[in-house]
């Protein structure tokens, strides 16, 4: 959205990012090194292993949600 906006509206642009977009790539690839040592060690694998499961949990939850369809208004 944001090359969208710079080639379109550039003025809507308030706040400049430093780096972009390579700053978030690299903030990216650091969370993936760090849940790839928390999956390693054996201190916190447990950890690990727990966030994938609730993260398991709420993408069945969503999917449930999403075929049940919208909430009744009531």
């Amino acid at each position: 959205m944001r090359r969208k906006l710079e080639r379109t509206e550039p003025e809507r642009l308030t706040l400049k990012m430093w780096l972009y977009p390579w700053l978030s790539r690299l903030t990216i690839a650091l969370m993936a090194v760090v849940i790839g040592a928390m999956a390693w060690l054996p201190d916190s694998r447990s950890q690990f292993w727990l966030s994938l499961l609730t993260v398991a949990v709420v993408l069945a939850g969503y999917e449930l949600r999403r075929r049940k369809g919208p909430a009744d208004a009531g």
